[in-house]
């Protein structure tokens, strides 16, 4: 095993140890002894110590599939691009979906309940956000590209400006 060695300031050091394939197997510092083990493909699979584990699961693509620590539970989807689409959060017994919808000018967030639609203009910054399709708040930008508003301003029924003052 590769032993590394780092000392910050006046405080005690930090010991590393690395397995024959230069991945880290082991960090000490102080009394604290944390461990790392790895799948077939190289993957972190779980990071744990004496009173605490963090488990990770991954697909055939190599993919982060789940994540856990404790109570906490995250699962991941992709599309067929690879890119992640949605996450799903579990705590204890309470849960919560989270998926992302890319379109050509606006991205979609649903939040269980919540739908947030962000769209672009053709410089890909934000210009108008939409809530659950009630609330709209709206960007303005001068000739430089920065923003000219910030601030949101009631505008009418449920609709707001950003206005940067």
């Amino acid at each position: 095993n590769l032993i590394s060695y780092s000392r910050f300031g006046v405080g005690d050091g930090i010991l590393y140890y690395y397995n024959d394939f230069n991945k880290l197997v082991k960090i000490i510092k102080n009394s604290l002894e944390y461990n790392f083990e790895y799948d077939n493909s190289g993957n972190i699979r779980e990071i744990f110590n004496e009173n605490n584990s963090i488990d990770y699961e991954y697909d055939i693509f190599n993919r982060l599939k789940m994540y856990k620590f404790d109570n906490f539970k995250v699962l991941y989807n992709y599309n067929e691009s690879c890119e992640i689409v949605g996450r799903n959060y579990f705590l204890n017994n309470y849960s919560n979906n989270v998926t992302y919808v890319e379109d050509v000018d606006r991205d979609i967030i649903s939040y269980d309940a919540m739908e947030l639609y962000y769209y672009y203009d053709k410089l890909k910054r934000i210009c108008d956000i939409n809530i659950n399709g009630n609330l709209n708040i709206k960007y303005k930008y001068i000739h430089n590209g920065k923003r000219e508003s910030m601030l949101p301003c009631f505008i009418s029924n449920n609709n707001y400006e950003i206005k940067y003052k």
